[in-house]
């Protein structure tokens, strides 16, 4: 990842989280990411980054409130970006998945 990232945008802060089942992180954003998972599945939900925001309900209770993709893995997004497919992802140990700022 360093050769595809500037000087400027180089990891300024690193974290460890480690959690039960069904636990997660509230929808958020931040800059660029990089994350790496050890052990167990992690299920991603990418919003648009126009459809950005921060939320107080728990990773699962969000999860539960969207509904149900089709045959894609979209789920579309309620509210204010109504009709906007968030991308969905299942990371396994040893993949590393990179978020973009934007």
């Amino acid at each position: 990842l360093e050769g595809l990232l500037s000087h400027e945008d180089r990891v300024l802060m690193s974290q460890f989280a480690l959690g039960p089942a069904l636990s997660g992180a509230q929808p958020h954003f931040h800059g660029h990411a990089a994350n790496v998972l050890v052990f167990g599945a992690k299920l991603w939900l990418i919003f648009p980054p126009a459809c950005a925001f921060f939320s107080n309900a728990t990773a699962l209770d969000l999860f539960m409130s969207l509904p149900l993709p089709g045959a894609t893995s979209e789920w579309m997004l309620p509210g204010a970006c109504g009709g906007i497919p968030v991308k969905a992802a299942v990371q396994r140990p040893g993949d590393v998945i990179y978020i973009p700022e934007r």
